[in-house]
Parts: C-alpha cells; structure tokens; sequence
C-alpha cells in the first residue's frame, strides 16, 4: 500500500534525514519532516515519488488530482523550509 511505501522512507539508508510523513486521505497534500534545514537531491527528488502516489491513487479511485502539494517541515523548529506543487512543475 502507498502508506506502507511511506513508512519505509522514513529513516531509510537513502533518505536518512526524513523522520516522518503524513499524508491526506487521497494522497494530495504531504507533509514530510525532515532534520534538513536545506533539502539535498534526494529529499527534492522524493517529490516525484509523492506526485505518482497521488496520481495513482487518483487512477484508482477515478478522482484525478488537480495537484498534489508537498511540504517540507524542519523537526526541530516545525518551519515549513521548503514546498512543492505538482501544478507547477508541469509544462
């Protein structure tokens, strides 16, 4: 399952410094908490991932998201440091 997915980024060899994600129930919006006060790559890559979770749980539930939004919060002082829209990455 896409939660199951989530959970194993969390801590993982290649994202060590995401230590928890939450996600709306259609998998739209995220938010993911970081020890980073800078994203590197790999954090800003992770937004491809969350835009096919989204994009893929709107396939199946025939409801196609318009955008899926993706914050990135600072564990220690709960700032949003960084946000990601699917609608303008496009084009």
């Amino acid at each position: 399952s896409i939660n199951d997915s989530l959970n194993e980024m969390v801590g993982a060899e290649d994202t060590p410094n995401i230590t928890a994600i939450e996600a709306n129930d259609n998998f739209t919006s995220f938010t993911v908490t970081t020890t980073s006060t800078e994203l590197g790559l790999t954090e800003s890559m992770s937004v491809l991932g969350f835009s096919m979770y989204g994009g893929l749980y709107g396939i199946f539930s025939g409801e196609t998201p318009e955008n899926i939004h993706v914050d990135f919060v600072n564990a220690d002082t709960q700032e949003v440091i960084e946000s990601f829209d699917s609608s303008e990455m496009e084009g």
